[in-house]
């Protein structure tokens, strides 16, 4: 079962009190279409199946239709065009005189998504969408969400409908919950968890493998100055201090500053300076021909 369907297996169980059933019938009426002369709810879920199905039916005073596809994919409720009314179809669907009351505007929401929302798989990224069926029914949707504290984003698509969408981890967090998905909520934040700490190994890794390829180049180049020096007469005229350094570089080509050291008995300063002082005076003795 994908993640989307975990969440909405969740939500579909809650249950609400009559002034909310409504309300979470108008949600779910936001996927109805017009499919010759019925109406149809059309959801790949048994679980929302028969929850729109109670609602509408309830709504309506009559049972729907109901199918199933030959492949077990989809689940259909349909009902008489007539009924469009009582629907609020096509383009009365939100009537916020039934969303008065803070419980009521939960359920309208929660059944918006049974119908018409959907979650990617945050182990792949985050966004929670609502595929509306029209500009104006999107703007009142959005409106509603900001009385609620949330900031969606608005996108119209070609066929006319409306996409509102979340792609911030926090705020789906926040609206899982309060649509009721706590569990879901949980293995989002989880997940974030792992995502932070694999990123953090990927960046300690990245900084790792930078400092290694800037010594290997660093101790590279310190190789070939000592090589050169060792060739000349000015070799001879360094001070045993620098020399010893110089050969314990030559034997340790991998090792750090504070590995030669350690290796030294010195200070990783010191080491540090007598290196530089033999760079710099193999790059002079080069530049002098």
């Amino acid at each position: 079962m994908s993640f989307c369907n975990e969440v909405k297996s969740e939500l579909a169980l809650i249950k609400v009190h009559k002034c909310c059933q409504r309300a979470e019938r108008m949600g779910m009426a936001l996927a109805v279409k017009k499919a010759g002369d019925r109406l149809v709810f059309r959801t790949s879920q048994a679980e929302v199946s028969h929850l729109a199905r109670y609602l509408l039916d309830k709504q309506l005073g009559y049972r729907g239709d109901g199918k199933v596809s030959a492949s077990g994919q989809w689940y259909t409720a349909s009902y008489p065009y007539d009924a469009k009314d009582a629907i609020g179809f096509p383009d009365r669907r939100i009537a916020l005189s039934r969303l008065e009351k803070p419980c009521c505007r939960v359920s309208f929401l929660r059944g918006a998504f049974l119908s018409c929302g959907h979650m990617i798989d945050p182990h792949k990224h985050y966004r929670l969408d609502f595929l509306l069926p029209d500009e104006s029914t999107g703007a009142v949707f959005c409106d509603i969400l900001r009385e609620e504290g949330f900031l969606p984003r608005r996108s119209l698509r070609r066929d006319g409908s409306v996409c509102v969408y979340f792609i911030d981890s926090t705020s789906i967090e926040d609206l899982l919950t309060y649509m009721g998905a706590t569990n879901a909520t949980l293995t989002l934040m989880e997940v974030k968890v792992e995502k932070n700490y694999a990123n953090a190994l990927n960046r300690r890794g990245n900084f790792d493998t930078a400092n290694y390829v800037k010594t290997y180049e660093k101790a590279e180049s310190q190789v070939q100055a000592i090589q050169a020096l060792q060739n000349s007469e000015d070799w001879d005229a360094l001070p045993e201090q620098t020399k010893r350094i110089a050969l314990l570089r030559m034997e340790h080509t991998d090792a750090s500053l504070s590995e030669l050291a350690q290796l030294s008995h010195l200070g990783r300063s010191t080491v540090d300076r007598r290196l530089r002082d033999l760079t710099a005076l193999a790059e002079t003795r080069n530049k002098r021909g």
